[in-house]
Order: C-alpha cells, then structure tokens, then sequence
C-alpha cells in the first residue's frame, strides 16, 4: 500500500510506528548495524587515505625524509639568525635607523 492508500490514523500512532523500535532485540539489531557501518566508514576512510599517499607516491620512508629536512631547514635558520645577531651585537652590521 502506498502512503497515500493507508487508513489514517492518529498523528501519535504515526509517530510511535515510524521511528520507535518494536523490542529490544530490534534495538540492539539497530545498535549493532549502526555500530558495523561505523566501523566500516572508518576502515573505507583509512584505506581511501592509504590510496590517496600511494597514489602521490609518498611512503613512510618519504615523509621521514620530508620532515629530517624539515629539521635540516629549521636548524639552518636558527645559525643563520644566530650569525646575524653576532655581527650585530660586534657591531659589524650598520644601524637600520
């Protein structure tokens, strides 16, 4: 039968029949999919990640070596600021101002 074809009935029957459970077992049957299709999504997502880094080519190995480099930058950085501020504390750099 179609919505349109049913016998009306109260507004709180309708409402009671669309989205309460009949028993608990049908509950924990509910609980239990709901649970499975998360668990799902998570592993879909873990592995659509896993594809996305194979498909840019990255592995473990290739981000170890992006953030050594990271470091490599960083470090290089702090000697360069390091010597500036030597020559300028020696005053062998000119006053800005």
């Amino acid at each position: 039968m179609t919505p349109e074809a049913t016998p009306r009935q109260g507004p709180a029957a309708e409402a009671a029949a669309g989205t309460e459970p009949r028993s608990a077992a049908e509950t924990r049957a509910t609980a239990e999919t709901r649970a499975a299709a998360e668990t799902r999504a998570a592993a879909e997502t873990r592995a659509a990640e896993r594809v996305r880094q194979r498909a840019a080519g990255l592995t473990a190995r290739d981000r170890r070596a992006d953030r050594r480099l990271l470091w490599g930058e960083l470090a290089a950085l702090l000697l360069i600021a390091a010597a500036l501020l030597a020559l300028a504390s020696a005053g062998g750099l000119p006053r800005p101002f």
